[in-house]
C-alpha cells in the first residue's frame, strides 16, 4: 500500500488534488479527511521529543498523557471523522500504542495535573479544598484518587519501530479493502517532511501545494471568512503569508516523494499536471475513471484570478510588491485550452 497525501498553507488548494487523486479506481478515498495526528501540537511529534530527545522525569509522563487527550478528544469528535476513518478502531489502537511506550504506571499526580486548564482561581481554590480535605481524613482521600501518572522512557529506536507500526495498523485499519493507495490530507506537515516520513513503514508521496498569495487573501476575505489569517490589513497578511511559507526548519526532503505543485496548475496546465503526477506516484491512466467528477477544472477556474472582480487596486499592490516570489505566472499560460465539463454557471467556493 502507498500512501497520498497534501501539505498546505492553508487555502492553498490541497482539495483540488485530493478530490483529483480520488477519481482513480485504484485509490482509497478517505474524504478529505485531515489526518493531523503526527503533527500536531500535543501530536506524536512533540511525543517523540518529550519521551526520548528531551526526556524528564515529570514532562514525558505529562506529554504522554496530552497526546492521550487528544486523542480521545478526536474519538468523541461529534462528527466522529476518526473513528469513522480507522472503522472503530483508532482509539483502541492508540490504548495499545502508548501500553507499548510506557515502562510502568501507578496512581499519582502532581502540579500539571491540578493546574492544566484551571484559571489561577480554580487552581487555589482546589489546593484550599484538598488541604481541608486532607485535615478532616487525616490524608486518607485527596482529590485526584483516580490520577494515573505515566513513565515512558522508550530508545529511539523503540519509539521509532513502535510508532510505524502503529501508524501502519491504521493505515490498515482504514484501508480494509486493500486498495493499492490511501489518501490521508495533511498526515505530512508542509514543513519538517522528513521528520515525520519517518514514522512510516509504507511508501508516502506527499505533494506541498502552493496558491497565488492574492487569491488566498480575497477567498478569505470575501468568501471563507475565517480568522486563521489576518484579510483586515493587507501589509499583516503579507507578514503572515511569508511567516507562514518560510517557517520551519531547514531540510532536504527526498524529492522522489515530495512534489511541489500550484493549484493553478491543476486548472491551467491540467493535462500535462495529471500526468506528472501519474507518473509521480505510478497511477495507471487507465484507473482514471471518474475523470472530472471531482475536480473539474472548468468548475475551479472561478477560484483564480480573484483580484480582477473582487480585489483594490490598493491592496492588490501591497500583495504584489511585498509577494512578487510568489505569484503565479498567469501571463505564461493565458493561451492555453482548460479541460474539463463545461458549467453553466459557477460560483466561488
Amino acid at each position: 500500500m502507498k500512501i497520498l497525501s497534501c501539505a498546505s498553507f492553508y487555502g492553498s488548494g490541497s482539495s483540488a488534488v485530493l478530490d483529483l487523486l480520488s477519481e482513480y479506481s485504484e485509490v482509497k478515498s478517505t474524504n478529505n479527511f485531515e489526518f493531523r495526528l503526527l503533527h500536531d501540537p500535543d501530536g506524536i511529534s512533540d511525543l517523540e521529543f518529550h519521551l526520548v530527545q528531551c526526556h524528564n522525569r515529570h514532562n514525558s509522563g505529562f506529554a504522554l498523557k496530552r497526546f492521550l487527550k487528544l486523542s480521545k478528544f478526536y474519538k468523541e469528535d461529534p462528527k466522529n471523522r476518526y473513528e469513522t476513518c480507522f472503522n472503530g478502531k483508532f482509539y483502541s489502537l492508540v490504548e495499545q500504542y502508548i501500553s507499548r511506550i510506557t515502562d510502568f504506571k501507578y496512581r499519582g499526580w502532581w502540579f500539571y495535573d491540578a493546574y492544566d486548564g484551571r484559571s489561577f482561581f480554580e487552581y487555589y481554590s482546589l489546593m484550599l479544598f484538598r488541604k481541608l480535605l486532607r485535615m478532616i481524613t487525616k490524608g486518607r482521600f485527596d482529590i485526584f484518587p483516580s490520577e494515573v501518572t505515566y513513565c515512558p522512557h522508550p530508545s529511539a529506536e523503540k519509539f521509532l519501530k513502535e510508532t510505524q507500526f502503529f501508524i501502519r495498523e491504521l493505515c490498515q485499519a482504514a484501508n480494509p479493502e486493500h486498495y493499492p493507495y490511501l489518501i490521508f490530507d495533511q498526515v505530512v506537515p508542509s514543513q519538517n517532511i522528513s521528520r515525520i516520513l519517518r514514522y512510516f513503514l509504507d511508501e508516502v508521496f506527499v505533494f506541498v501545494v502552493h496558491r497565488d498569495p492574492r487569491d488566498v487573501f480575497l477567498c478569505n476575505k470575501f468568501f471563507w471568512k475565517e480568522h486563521l489569517l489576518p484579510v483586515k490589513s493587507p501589509v499583516d497578511f503579507c507578514k503572515w503569508y511569508r511567516y507562514t511559507l518560510e517557517s520551519g526548519s531547514p531540510e532536504t526532503v527526498d524529492l522522489s516523494h515530495v512534489k511541489s505543485i500550484h493549484f493553478e496548475d491543476l486548472i491551467y496546465r491540467y493535462d500535462t499536471l495529471v500526468k506528472e503526477i501519474e507518473n509521480f506516484v505510478g497511477l495507471k491512466t487507465i484507473s482514471h475513471i471518474k475523470k472530472f467528477s471531482l475536480f473539474n477544472p472548468l468548475r475551479s477556474v472561478v477560484n483564480t484570478r480573484l483580484w480582477e472582480r473582487y480585489g483594490t487596486p490598493e491592496e492588490m499592490a501591497i500583495i504584489e510588491s511585498e509577494l512578487s516570489e510568489y505569484l503565479y505566472d498567469f501571463d505564461a499560460v493565458k493561451s492555453n485550452k482548460i479541460s474539463g465539463i463545461p458549467m453553466a454557471k459557477c460560483s466561488v467556493f
